[in-house]
């Protein structure tokens, strides 16, 4: 027997405005990883363009499959990379998600390379505790892409670890610590981004400039 599944791109495009309707004004990063969590990231990407303000994947590979389809969209690396894959993701011109100063060093040294300016989004641990940065490395990398040439600060961001609870006081307190960092750092919220599928949905954006919104994209509350 022939099995298959078949994927309303409709239904993606309507998922993806009402998240957005939630966020206030603030800007929807749409997460494409991992194929479109399976559903196919290409044709997911295409039916949002237009409608997403940012894209998310893991890494470049992932990165050049949807680029074409992102309607210019901005597209950043959610998670850390090394090798290769930071040269490739400058050269492909993505934001860059770095948890330690040896990223930044990296993504540095590639800019300069290639002579380009890269984005930076830098990944404060405010809890969660699965890659980030503490507050004083955070405040060092944010000075360390305000300096160099080859950086621009594209954003300042944390992992939840419990948005889907509407009832676990953590995310909020999570929240308000990376609200206080951007402000004591003088970084601007609009380049902010916290919630994730389960906070958007219980808290809106969190007070942030953006939100990464994946697994809602495709129907899962």
């Amino acid at each position: 027997m022939r099995t298959w599944v078949e994927i309303d791109l409709g239904a993606v495009r309507r998922n993806a405005f009402a998240m957005k309707g939630l966020l206030g004004g603030a800007a929807l990063i749409a997460v494409v990883k991992a194929d479109g969590y399976g559903h196919g990231a290409v044709q997911v990407a295409r039916a949002l363009a237009g409608v997403a303000d940012g894209f998310a994947v893991a890494d470049p590979l992932e990165a050049k499959t949807v680029l074409p389809r992102t309607g210019a969209a901005p597209v950043l690396c959610l998670y850390p990379l090394v090798g290769d894959d930071v040269a490739r993701a400058v050269s492909l011109r993505l934001g860059v998600a770095v948890s330690c100063g040896s990223d930044i060093a990296a993504v540095e040294a590639q800019a300069e390379a290639q002579g380009v300016v890269s984005d930076v989004h830098v990944k404060v641990n405010t809890g969660m505790n699965r890659h980030g940065m503490d507050t004083e490395q955070a405040s060092q990398a944010v000075r360390m892409c305000r300096e160099a040439q080859a950086l621009r600060l594209a954003g300042v961001w944390t992992h939840l670890a419990s948005g889907e609870d509407p009832s676990d006081g953590f995310t909020q307190e999570q929240a308000e610590r990376l609200a206080h960092f951007a402000a004591d750092e003088g970084v601007d919220g609009r380049i902010t981004h916290v919630a994730n599928s389960g906070a958007t949905l219980n808290y809106g954006a969190l007070g942030c400039g953006a939100a990464r919104v994946g697994i809602s994209l495709y129907g899962a509350y």
